[in-house]
Formats: C-alpha cells, structure tokens, sequence
C-alpha cells in the first residue's frame, strides 16, 4: 500500500536454543551454590533474564507494549515510537514477523555531537518519568534502540522487554534521589530498603581476618551502611 516499514524476523528455533541455555545455567548456578556453600542463588537472576528472553519472542505482547506505551508517554512531546501494522505481523502465539512503521529518523552514530546530548538529554528525561510517574519502564533503552526522530523527538523502539514499577517504589526512588541531592545518607539506606533493594534487616558477610574466608552473614546496623554510602 505504498507505506514503509520495518520488519523484526525471529530466527528459526530461538525458543528451543532458550530453553536449553536456560536449563544448563540454572544447573550451572545450583552447582556452584552447593560447592561454594554460598548464600546466593544466581538462578533466580537467570530465571529473571531468561523471562525477558522469552518475553521478547512474543511478538504480539511487544507490539502491545508498544501501542501502551505510546499511550502513557503521549503527555510527553519530545518523545514517540513507531505504529504497528498488524496486518502484515504473524498470527498471535506463533508469530515470527513484526511489522511497524518506518519511523524517519537517524541513529545516534549518525548525529552531530550536539545532537547526541539532545538525544541523550530526552532519553534521560523519558527514562526518569517512566521510573517515578508512569511506572511502565523501556528495560533496554541501549543505543541501538533510540533514534533522533526528523521531526526532533527521541524515537523509543524495541519494546519486547519492560518491566512496571509499583508505586511504592516509585515513592521510593524519588525519596532516594531526594536524599542523595541533600546528602542524607541514613535516610538513603531507608529508602533502598523500602525499594527492596536491601533486605531487611540488613546483613553483611563477617570475613575471617586471617583468611578472608566468609565465615557467616550478620545484622548490619543501618548507620554502618550509611557510612559506607555516603
């Protein structure tokens, strides 16, 4: 119909290559847990990142990711992202070709130096609102996927991996952000423990001092960390 666009083709047997890098990191890490005695289960990292993998080959959540995000960051003018043609996309659940709107733009190794720091001042900007207004956050928002619009807006694209952020945690973040501008370390370390970023209690790693061996986790106050912080 005369329109330009941009196709995602998924390569043949992504899934299966997925699962079984999944299953012989998941025994990698259960194995190093139980010969090093470490409190640290790694797997749960690799069942996260293996999640958004999988996430990332369902082509019809990414192109509703898309159309979402859209939705919720229209308030922002400096910032936009390709339309999805559905019509020319696979069916649902077994979809291997996404098909969007070419969107005119270039990429960041295509820019003049000042038109880097534009782009990267708006892609900041659009990042911190996802994080402490909308909550629905562009998990990969690496160089490859941003472009300086023609029309002089940040083009977001690649939307196969989000993630939402609740709004206890976006309090969280912004009380954090607070207290670094003010130099409040205590309330700092309250702040990361609300956003679970620190468990609570907090614990650290008792180390023998002869040989620097991990000889067990203990209650760390939180004053210790807020010195270590700050």
């Amino acid at each position: 119909d005369g329109r330009e666009v941009a196709l995602k083709v998924q390569r043949p047997g992504s899934k299966d290559s997925l699962g079984l890098d999944w299953a012989i990191a998941v025994i990698a890490c259960k194995t190093y847990k139980a010969l090093t005695s470490s409190v640290n289960d790694y797997s749960l990292i690799v069942d996260t990142v293996a999640d958004g993998i999988q996430s990332e080959l369902d082509y019809h959540l990414e192109a509703n990711n898309a159309l979402e995000f859209a939705a919720m960051h229209s308030f922002l003018p400096f910032v936009s992202s390709p339309n999805w043609v559905p019509e020319f996309t696979g069916p649902r659940g077994k979809a291997r070709v996404l098909c969007l709107e070419w969107y005119p733009s270039r990429a960041p190794s295509e820019l003049s130096r000042e038109e880097r720091r534009e782009l990267v001042a708006m892609a900041a900007e659009a990042c911190v609102v996802q994080l402490l207004v909308t909550g629905f956050v562009h998990a990969d928002p690496h160089e490859g996927n941003l472009r300086l619009g023609d029309d002089g807006r940040v083009v977001f694209l690649d939307f196969g991996l989000m993630d939402r952020v609740d709004f206890g945690v976006m309090e969280s973040f912004s009380a954090g952000i607070r207290s670094v501008l003010s130099e409040d370390w205590i309330n700092l370390v309250q702040a990361m423990q609300d956003a679970r970023f620190t468990p609570t209690p907090l614990l650290k790693n008792v180390r023998d001092p002869a040989t620097g061996k991990k000889l067990e986790m203990v209650e760390c106050p939180p004053e210790e960390l807020a010195v270590a912080v700050g």
